[in-house]
Order: C-alpha cells, then structure tokens, then sequence
C-alpha cells in the first residue's frame, strides 16, 4: 500500500483523520499541541480530510502526505494500513469508527478513554488514554516510538481482535438473547 501512494519513509507514520478541525468534540487541538512537541525527524503524517491554516502550518514541519477527503471506503482502508499508529483524539464518540476502521486494517490505534473507545481500543491493540491533553497524546507517541517491538506486537493482533470481538452473528445473538432475557416475565 505504501508503495502504492508513494509513501516511502524510515520513520513512524503516523495518520489521523482531519474532517472538521474546527469541531472541538473531534479534539484537534490536542493533535495539533501533540504535534508541536513531537520530533519531524521521527514521524512522516498522513492525513485524510482537510486541514485548516493552523494546522498547516504545524503539519509543514513534518514530512507528510495529504489524501483529501476520502469518499471510497476501500481506499480508507488502505489509509489506515499505510499508517503505523492512528490518533483519534476525539472527545465525544458514540462509537468510533475510526478507531475499529483502523484496528481492522491492522492499524493499532491511540485514542482518549471517553465513551465507547475503552470498547473498541483494547491495550491489547492500542492505547487508550486516561488524561485529555496534547501532552498526553506527546507521551503516548514517544513511547511508541521508543518502542517499536510492542507497535509490531499490537499491530499483528489489530484485525484478529476486531473479527473475534465485533463478529455480526455473535454481536446479533447477544442482542437476540438479551432481548429474550427483558421480555422475559
């Protein structure tokens, strides 16, 4: 995949998903602080959606691929597998099809513990983060960094997880089966 999009770089590839910077529930500007801190020689970004003036002007430091916004869900697949790690910063999510969307690429992925996420990303696979901060996002990143083995080790368990936990017939027993259990007298 990254061949096939030009992505060629020794360093950690980082991707995230810039739809609506100015949402502050999408968590922005935490990335966008995280990002100020981080060392350009370590991270090529690449990112989806469209970035505002603030945020290029951070992202410019980096080495970095934009893809625009993406429409066709294979091609957001593919996204998601060129990358090494995805940040969701989000602050509200009712679910975060980011966070399984990445996963079930491959892609370990590094979100807020808020809602849904401690769901979906499990420390088997990524990092949930307690603390809501850019600076929290920055340590996150650094360890990764510091320690590529356990990336390795996360990603090799990304889709096999997401198959086993979010399987459609398992997930529609359970719901038929509480449903049983409430009308239950």
């Amino acid at each position: 995949v990254r061949e096939r999009y030009g992505v060629h770089t020794d360093k950690l590839i980082l991707g995230f998903v810039a739809a609506d910077l100015k949402n502050p529930t999408k968590g922005m500007t935490h990335l966008l602080e995280a990002l100020q801190k981080l060392d350009p020689e370590k991270w090529f970004l690449v990112i989806a959606g469209v970035a505002d003036a603030q945020a290029d002007e951070c992202i410019r430091r980096f080495e970095h691929r934009e893809f625009g916004y993406i429409l066709d869900q294979e091609k957001m697949n593919e996204f998601y597998a060129l990358a090494d790690v995805v940040v969701n910063p989000s602050l509200y999510e009712t679910f975060g099809l980011v966070n399984l969307e990445a996963l079930a690429s491959g892609t370990p992925t590094v979100a807020f513990q808020i809602c849904a996420a401690p769901e979906i990303v499990d420390r088997k696979v990524g990092w949930c983060i307690e603390e809501i901060s850019g600076e929290a996002i920055r340590k996150t990143l650094e360890n990764i960094d510091r320690n590529s083995e356990k990336l390795h080790q996360k990603s090799r368990r990304c889709h096999d997880f997401v198959s086993q936990k979010f399987n459609e017939k398992e997930m529609l027993d359970k719901y038929e089966q509480l449903y049983r259990e409430i009308q239950r007298p």
